[in-house]
């Protein structure tokens, strides 16, 4: 508590320091009083800054007005604002027909190469009001593509594989060895398995 009060001490001293050192107050107001002035003048200067600007532009104007430069600057712009448009309309449809060859493959379920994609004729696929791919004309051209390119198509079909171990059903079962067998029956048994 007592560290309060000493503070508060201390900040009466010195604004009645403030109040009865004139040099200190003398000082206090020519800083604002250089304040009010320097921010007049900041202001003075944007004031003519900004006509210097509005004048500049204007001699600009003038000077390509009276060169005929601005049909030549007009010209320029109007074609750099054709180039971007075009430029912006390419990645549009290629963004379009790569959703179009991505909804085929789809259908399909794949092509055997990759490069089969080229084989889609994305104008054949139409889109819809809202943007979407239209189902009815995707429906057609993955129909064209089964028709016509039957043999690029992935298959899904799985031929039957063996489940167990072979079995010889037709061929005839060979006579087990046994000690007790003449030369005549180790031969023919032999033989039953070369065949």
């Amino acid at each position: 508590m007592s560290d309060i009060s000493n503070i508060n001490e201390e900040e009466k001293k010195n604004e009645e320091q403030k109040q009865t050192d004139p040099d200190l107050v003398k000082a206090l107001n020519d800083y604002k009083s250089d304040m009010f002035k320097y921010k007049g003048k900041a202001k003075e200067l944007e004031e003519e800054n900004q006509r210097l600007k509005m004048q500049k532009e204007s001699l600009e104007r003038d000077q390509l007005e009276k060169n005929e430069e601005w049909k030549t600057l007009y010209e320029n712009e109007r074609k750099a604002k054709s180039e971007a448009v075009d430029e912006l309309s390419n990645k549009s449809k290629q963004f379009v027909d790569s959703s179009k060859k991505n909804a085929v493959v789809q259908r399909l379920g794949g092509f055997k190469k990759d490069e089969y994609i080229r084989f889609i004729n994305t104008e054949n696929i139409e889109l819809n009001a809202d943007g979407l791919i239209d189902s009815e004309s995707l429906n057609k051209e993955v129909d064209r593509i089964k028709q016509s390119f039957p043999e690029l198509l992935k298959t899904s079909e799985i031929g039957s594989l063996p489940t167990g171990a072979p079995s010889d059903v037709g061929a005839p079962k060979p006579k087990k060895v046994s000690p007790d067998m003449s030369h005549e029956e180790l031969r023919d048994a032999f033989a039953a398995t070369q065949n």
